[in-house]
């Protein structure tokens, strides 16, 4: 299926079932990692 890639940089041009299953854990992922503080950030 056809997805607009400009929307999240981990939708591709066409992506497979399995890549919209894998998609919701990647989307979290990425925005955890921008939220959680290192010991460094405290």
């Amino acid at each position: 299926m056809r997805y607009p890639t400009r929307w999240d940089p981990f939708f591709r041009d066409v992506m497979t079932v399995a890549d919209l299953y894998r998609y919701p854990t990647q989307h979290f992922d990425f925005h955890r990692a921008q939220l959680t503080l290192t010991d460094r950030d405290r």
